[in-house]
């Protein structure tokens, strides 16, 4: 029985997550800023620990109480800390999107009996747990996924402010892009291959190659799959630029007599240059397109998820987005319908109609807009 939820990352998506399960669950917030932990004042169900999780975490006390817990650290620590969750025996949903590769941890949660399911969020995330459902019912033959939080004013130079970490942003733009075309494996740059397309409630909008399709690459077996990032149109330009400047290159040099990296310094300042006003009007917007082959006929589903900010909690379209699905997840080991230990993606979760639609329901309830059709 799952009675406490120890989450782990006190950041925008992390906090959605802590206030949402707090409804139901007792909460442990653990985080080494004691401003993030400010936010949570007031909240008996949430108890906050101020820790240096890239520590030893079995010397945090208050963490051995939990029976489930949460990752929402950003990227470059999530690895690392789903290694060290394991030795718990307690099952783990994470956010972190860790460029890593997860499925190297399954052995050893195996050997703990407990569960990870990785990359919990939006997009990879929800949209890998479609196609894993849809994929039984139809066999298919191609995934296409847009994903994109953009705020609704466009206001030159950036025209963009970042939902979660710049450092994951830009891990985002230089990360290798991989898809699937024809059956072989792709690898492109990072905001490479830009399209625009048209959506209704938003117009244009700039997709390019980014590399969300992670676990998928060897989880599913169809001859054609992409992930692609929505922007305004532009940005892919202007990030292309900075990166080939060397604006994002971890590599340190030497300045006035200083180490420094310049990807870190990018980051620092892009923490302002992204960041919006306080309770700034924006938008996710996720599309998903799975073709099939029936009856000798060509067809496809497409899935449309729209999301604004709340202005009643507060939280951005991506924190909702994003932690709703990761609360989701959580709901179905806390229901006892994922049972298995090991490395579960979503895409793997149990695919039968009850489950997809609590997850879709969970979400749909709390105001986010998804639909289904088919063409």
């Amino acid at each position: 029985m799952i009675n406490t939820i120890a989450v782990l990352g006190a950041g925008k998506v992390g906090g959605c997550i802590a206030q949402t399960l707090s409804e139901r669950y007792s909460i442990i917030v653990a985080d080494s800023s004691e401003n993030a932990l400010r936010r949570f004042e007031g909240n008996s169900s949430i108890k906050t620990v101020c820790c240096d999780l890239r520590g030893n975490i079995n010397e945090i006390a208050p963490l051995k109480e939990a029976d489930l817990f949460v990752g929402a650290v950003p990227g470059w620590m999530g690895y690392e800390l789903m290694s060290k969750l394991a030795v718990f025996g307690k099952p783990v949903v994470d956010i972190s999107f860790f460029p890593e590769d997860a499925k190297e941890l399954d052995e050893l949660y195996r050997k703990n009996k407990s569960v990870l399911i990785p990359d919990a969020g939006v997009a990879p995330g929800l949209s890998n747990f479609i196609l894993g459902y849809y994929n039984k019912i139809y066999s298919l033959n191609s995934f296409k996924c847009y994903v994109g939080g953009l705020p609704k004013e466009r206001k030159y130079p950036h025209e963009y402010c970042a939902p979660f970490s710049p450092i994951d942003v830009i891990e985002e733009y230089t990360r290798p892009a991989r898809f699937v075309s024809d059956g072989s494996l792709i690898i492109e740059e990072a905001l490479s291959g830009p399209e625009i397309i048209t959506f209704p409630r938003v117009g244009e909008l700039e997709a390019f190659n980014t590399d969300g399709l992670r676990s998928l690459l060897h989880t599913m077996k169809l001859p054609d799959m992409k992930e692609m990032t929505l922007r305004y149109p532009k940005h892919a330009e202007y990030m292309r630029f900075l990166k080939s400047a060397g604006f994002f290159d971890e590599k340190e040099i030497t300045v006035n007599g200083k180490s420094i990296s310049p990807r870190d310094v990018s980051a620092l300042l892009l923490t302002d240059a992204w960041k919006g006003e306080p309770g700034y009007d924006e938008f996710t917007l996720m599309r998903v397109e799975m073709g099939y082959t029936k009856d000798q006929a060509d067809g496809v589903i497409i899935c449309d998820l729209y999301d604004e900010r709340d202005q009643a909690t507060g939280f951005s379209s991506m924190e909702r987005t994003t932690g709703y699905t990761c609360c989701a997840f959580t709901e179905l080991i806390s229901e006892g319908l994922i049972t298995e230990s090991g490395v579960v993606f979503p895409e793997n979760l149990p695919h039968d109609t009850s489950v997809f639609q609590k997850v879709i329901g969970y979400l749909t309830e709390r105001g986010i807009a998804i639909s289904f059709q088919e063409e």
